[in-house]
């Protein structure tokens, strides 16, 4: 633990699937898609999912 007691946990995930990037030109998403392992955009669904796991693992 550094700062007093806290604890930090940081995730940066790449290309959610949101409104904004709905509207984005199909070759601009895959752009940034084809940078990913997986090649597709993540969820807010498996965002949330690593934020809450974060959560209770630590």
């Amino acid at each position: 633990m550094r700062n007093g007691g806290s604890r930090s946990t940081r995730f940066a995930p790449a290309v959610i699937r949101t409104p904004l990037v709905d509207n984005m030109p199909e070759k601009q998403v895959r752009y940034m898609t084809d940078k990913i392992p997986m090649k597709r955009c993540g969820t807010l669904e498996e965002a949330a999912n690593i934020a809450a796991y974060y959560r209770v693992a630590l």
